[in-house]
């Protein structure tokens, strides 16, 4: 029709394009616009509670790295980090090699900073890359994201922890990130304090762990000591701990 017709004439309609979730709506004439909120998918990371048998490892055999003389170990370190008196706390990075109980590391660092056991998550990382944005900070909670299979981060995602630290330290919640050397290479970007990861001694861990899930066994460990190296990892000495503990052959 055309406007002699007496009908309204045809608006234009105009099409443009618009990135990741933005809209973007182009009209002429009348317009009323409604607005919706919406719950993203992505929100937060999944998280996964720690069992009662790791929280009770960890208050009860961790084994301390001791290999700095006079210098205070990773966990106090890392306690103190999350603790700092000065400025916002609530954030450490553990950076090391896989294999060095990093995980373990970060529960009893949370343990020894006062979460509790049940309250202690790790994070799967199911995203298409790293946002702080989807970092969870409930209050009273600590939190493990393991990062090491990353090469690199994102800029925005060290710019984002600032803005995580101070909400965490708003709600009393805590984060704990693993890292290798080769992934952590934040700049100038972010002051948040990181921690060196070496490991203790794999024979110690074996002893530890073989001590607390089987003690009647720990001598077993005499006769497999050439299992154990220098090169051993701690990761390593536990399995063969666990295998050990869960032998099930003749007497």
């Amino acid at each position: 029709m055309t406007a002699g017709d007496g009908a309204a004439p045809e608006r234009p309609q105009m099409e443009a394009e618009a990135s990741d979730h933005a809209v973007v709506t182009q009209v002429a004439g009348d317009y009323e616009e409604h607005h919706h909120t919406y719950v993203r998918g992505w929100e937060y990371l999944s998280a996964v509670g720690v069992s009662e048998d790791e929280i009770s490892f960890v208050e009860e055999a961790y084994v301390h790295d001791t290999s700095d003389a006079g210098v205070a170990q990773p966990v106090q370190r890392a306690v103190n980090a999350l603790r700092r008196p000065v400025g916002q706390g609530n954030i450490v990075i553990l950076v090391g090699r896989s294999g060095t109980g990093r995980y373990t590391t970060a529960l009893r660092v949370l343990r020894d900073v006062g979460v509790a056991g049940k309250a202690i998550h790790s994070l799967i990382p199911d995203w298409d890359r790293p946002r702080t944005a989807q970092v969870p900070s409930t209050s009273g909670h600590g939190f493990i994201l393991d990062l090491s299979a990353y090469r690199s981060l994102p800029k925005d995602f060290y710019q984002g922890l600032g803005d995580y630290q101070r909400e965490a330290a708003g709600k009393d919640a805590y984060l704990v990130v693993l890292v290798t050397p080769e992934t952590w290479k934040p700049g100038g970007l972010v002051s948040v304090p990181a921690v060196e990861c070496v490991g203790p001694r794999a024979d110690k861990v074996a002893r530890a762990h073989v001590r607390h899930m089987a003690a009647d066994r720990e001598n077993w460990l005499d006769e497999l000591k050439n299992l154990i190296g220098n090169t051993t990892s701690p990761e390593d000495a536990a399995r063969l701990a666990r295998i050990i503990a869960g032998y099930q052959g003749r007497d």
